[in-house]
């Protein structure tokens, strides 16, 4: 897949990946890419209208490829009345970060043409997911008649790999923990008691919702008294920016490019070092 410049006559090759992957039997093409989190931003009407013309471009052409859009990162309020508009096969949205996409769907309606991946297990945090709460809303959703798949809120990147190395926390605290190998199996299990006839009797259900009526032991008095005595001259800096990028560039002794993993931490040569 390749990208064109930015402009108004200028558009992504997805007609020509609708061939290719027609020829090739791929049911799904997934148009996840780095722009459409700019969907859950604040968008003018040129925005909207140039996102309006660019996809309608695309789905007038994609043939029998099936689209799916997803978004992420929060809700799509300034252009969720044209997407459900769009031939789109797919949408998904954001339930965990989108505070206004169920209010949304509320209030506009959800095509019954089209497949809704309702992120409702947060892909960003490490905590265990609400199953009651994820099924109340996955049942008001079946009750409007709305084809779904449930999925996580976002690509589990952002997440640790999995608890099955963490040997240094007890179980009183690794029971309330989800990485992603973890938010997989929930996937799993909510779909599985979406279908069950009897939830309340279901072991896996049962040990949820003790997770989120019991009470969590981790009051720490001493963090507590930090916490009392944090004052508003704590969140402000104690060097000028101009300073700090001194201090940085003498601490750290990086390249003038250094290289990153996922553009967040700056490679040391320590760190080239142990790559090699």
């Amino acid at each position: 897949m390749s990208y064109i410049s930015s402009g108004t006559n200028n558009i992504f090759k997805y007609p020509e990946l609708a061939d290719q992957t027609k020829a090739s039997g791929i049911i799904n093409t997934f148009e996840e890419k780095k722009m459409l989190a700019a969907l859950v931003q604040d968008m003018t009407e040129e925005d909207r209208e140039l996102f309006v013309k660019m996809y309608s471009d695309i789905l007038g052409k994609k043939k029998s490829c099936k689209v799916l859009l997803q978004t992420y990162f929060g809700d799509v309020i300034d252009v969720y009345e044209d997407i459900v508009k769009l031939s789109f096969d797919g949408i998904g949205l954001d339930f965990i970060e989108g505070k206004k996409t169920a209010e949304l769907i509320e209030k506009y309606g959800f095509p019954k043409d089209k497949v809704l991946f309702a992120g409702l297990v947060n892909g960003k945090n490490i905590w265990k997911n609400h199953y009651k709460k994820t099924l109340n809303v996955l049942k008001k959703l079946e009750d409007r008649g709305i084809q779904t798949v449930l999925s996580t809120s976002c690509s589990l990147q952002h997440v640790p790999y999995t608890l099955k190395h963490e040997n240094k926390l007890s179980d009183e605290y690794l029971n309330y923990f989800a990485f992603a190998e973890e938010k997989l199996v929930e996937l799993k299990e909510l779909s599985g008691l979406a279908k069950c006839t009897d939830i309340e009797g279901d072991e896996r259900f049962k040990a949820n919702r003790q997770l989120f009526t019991g009470t969590r032991k981790c009051d720490n008095e001493a963090v507590k008294k930090r916490l009392a005595e944090v004052t508003e001259a704590d969140y402000r800096r104690l060097h000028a920016r101009s300073e700090r990028q001194q201090l940085q560039k003498k601490e750290f002794a990086l390249p003038k490019l250094p290289t990153t993993t996922i553009g967040s931490f700056p490679q040391t040569k320590d760190v080239k070092a142990n790559r090699r």
